[in-house]
């Protein structure tokens, strides 16, 4: 798999690990440019040991991140912080809260396209229709408590009660 967009229009996300010139285990991690995010780890004090390195394609982000986070556990690479111990929980309780989000968040914005669309085949103007949108949106993201600062920023902008 390349970093091309998969077929759902989600964004391919890879696996990356990091070994030593003995074949230890230095670092995992995640992300949808390995060999850029790879230039953020070059200041890590245990960079210059890095002699190796592989990244496995995963078709969504989510699915990275859980196969990161298995990676971590079974693995034990030497730098890891998180996904290990204690924090794993605390870790999959985040991946766990970000999937619920994004959910919340693509519901909020088909609703707020069906509220948009339904305004302008009513006969709304364009900056009725946006408005009436807007609004749908704020409520349904106010409505999941999940994202207090965004909706905040929707009514600060849109003068939205």
């Amino acid at each position: 798999m390349s970093v091309a967009n998969t077929a759902a229009g989600e964004r391919a996300a890879g696996v990356y690990r990091l070994w030593d010139a003995e074949g230890h285990l230095l670092y995992i991690g995640a992300s949808y440019d390995p060999e850029r995010r790879l230039q953020g780890h070059r200041d890590k004090p245990w960079w210059l040991a890095v002699a190796r390195s592989a990244v496995e394609w995963h078709e969504t982000r989510a699915a990275a991140y859980r196969a990161e986070l298995d990676a971590i556990v079974a693995e034990g690479p030497l730098h890891n912080a998180y996904g290990t111990g204690r924090q794993t929980t605390g870790l999959r309780s985040r991946a766990e809260g970000n999937r619920a989000r994004g959910a919340v968040q693509r519901e909020a914005y088909r609703f707020e396209r069906e509220v948009y669309d339904d305004a302008l085949q009513a006969g709304r103007t364009h900056r009725e229709a946006y408005r009436e949108g807007q609004t749908a949106l704020a409520e349904h993201l106010d409505a999941s408590c999940l994202f207090p600062a965004w909706v905040e920023r929707l009514r600060a902008e849109h003068g939205l009660s």
